[in-house]
């Protein structure tokens, strides 16, 4: 699968493309990403040998929102040491609704008339 193939499944909100993205990123920090949904919150869990920097979550966050993704309505962002079982933090964050995209432009209503 090419990096397109994966963004575009990002944008459609999928989690594995999604976590598969944040590695990337995240790769020289050495913080490993794993994604999953419950309901319509995806889950973003940060795992690395020292506790992820909480800096890390805005920057995630920031990225989703550009991807637009439709399902997802709020992202929370743990991190934890790798082998713990519980994180040692959690953000939060609600998503604005996603923009529908439209092929074609619509004219507002008083240049529809006016033609």
């Amino acid at each position: 699968m090419n990096q397109h193939e994966i963004l575009g499944l990002a944008k459609l909100g999928d989690a594995r493309a999604i976590a598969f993205l944040i590695n990337q990123a995240l790769h020289s920090k050495q913080i490993r990403a794993r994604a999953a949904y419950q309901a319509d919150c995806l889950h973003v869990l940060l795992e690395s040998t020292q506790v992820p920097n909480t800096r890390i979550a805005p920057l995630i966050y920031e990225g989703l929102r550009s991807l637009n993704p439709p399902s997802i309505q709020s992202i929370q962002v743990h991190g934890r040491p790798s082998g713990q079982k519980l994180p040692t933090w959690t953000q939060t964050w609600i998503l604005p609704a996603p923009i529908p995209s439209s092929p074609h432009p619509s004219l507002p209503s008083s240049a529809a008339s006016a033609s």
